[in-house]
């Protein structure tokens, strides 16, 4: 039987990780390892991976972001001789045959086909087949060894946001293809602190901190510039225009550092400066009315 493993990327987020692990230990198909990467979090997580005697904690000297939590995660699992890895966020919940439906539709494609990947679906998905994905994020995705050992890592400079699309379109240039898969359910369970903005065809979920709002558009640009698609870069800089008019007209007292933040990652995406940048905080998150995805 092929093995699996859970890869779980986590920060300051104790009690929804222990949530997890149990739901993992529920699961009718378990994982035969789970992977903890702690991005350099407090004592919680650690007291929690501990009372879970078949997971691997590993706690990195820094915050990594994303990025360098699941590039750590995926060489753990390589490295354990795993050929199926599920990338979970820590705020998630697998219901008890998530990941079975998984295994199941993943292996229910031909191998001419060259599906390394099938994603878990949320709550009111409006499709009951497999369809096709052009972006596989981490949350609940499984991924096929063989194609992230030919892909390689994924991109640590992009420390939050946009990894998993650059890793996607790689992954695609290799010539594989992601579906969802509608019988496997992970439901986001960490909804906090998200207000929304209306305007003109846009919704957006905002938090808090713009430093986020800086790392998705830098890593969009640069990526977009990196694969040459210039009609996505167009698109990119639009939605900037349109996210930045609904910041001055409906919150208009935050809309300067959150305006600065979108400029600075547009120029920096163009630029290719990469890495971590000081002050990331609580998250913003952001999409557009009809997108069948999230930034």
């Amino acid at each position: 039987m092929t093995r699996i493993a859970a890869v779980i990327v986590t920060y300051n987020n104790s009690g929804m990780l222990e949530a997890l692990l149990r739901a993992l230990e529920a699961q009718s198909r378990r994982p035969d390892l789970s992977i903890v990467v702690d991005n350099a979090g407090d004592a919680g997580t650690s007291s929690v991976a501990a009372r879970f005697p078949g997971v691997v904690y590993v706690r990195l000297p820094r915050n990594t972001g994303s990025a360098g939590g699941y590039a750590e995660g995926l060489r753990l699992a390589l490295e354990r001789g795993c050929g199926l890895i599920w990338t979970l966020d820590d705020d998630v919940s697998p219901e008890p045959d998530a990941l079975a439906w998984a295994v199941g539709t993943l292996k229910g494609f031909p191998e001419e086909e060259r599906v390394c990947a099938v994603r878990a679906v949320g709550a009111g998905h409006p499709v009951p087949y497999p369809t096709r994905l052009p972006v596989i994020p981490w949350r609940g995705t499984l991924l096929t060894a063989e194609a992230v050992g030919r892909a390689g890592p994924p991109e640590r400079n992009f420390f939050l946001y946009g990894e998993d699309l650059e890793y996607s379109l790689r992954l695609t240039r290799l010539g594989y293809r992601f579906y969802w898969a509608p019988a496997s359910r992970c439901i986001e369970s960490r909804m906090d602190g998200k207000t929304e903005l209306r305007f003109f065809g846009l919704r957006a979920r905002v938090y808090s901190d713009p430093s986020r709002l800086y790392y998705a558009f830098r890593n969009e640009i640069y990526i977009y510039l990196l694969y040459r698609r210039p009609a996505d870069i167009l698109r990119v800089l639009a939605y900037a225009l349109k996210l930045s008019a609904a910041f001055v007209l409906l919150r208009p007292a935050a809309s300067v550092e959150k305006i600065m933040a979108i400029s600075g990652g547009i120029r920096d995406g163009f630029s290719g400066r990469l890495g971590e940048r000081p002050g990331t905080g609580r998250a913003m998150r952001f999409k557009k009315t009809g997108s069948a995805g999230e930034r």
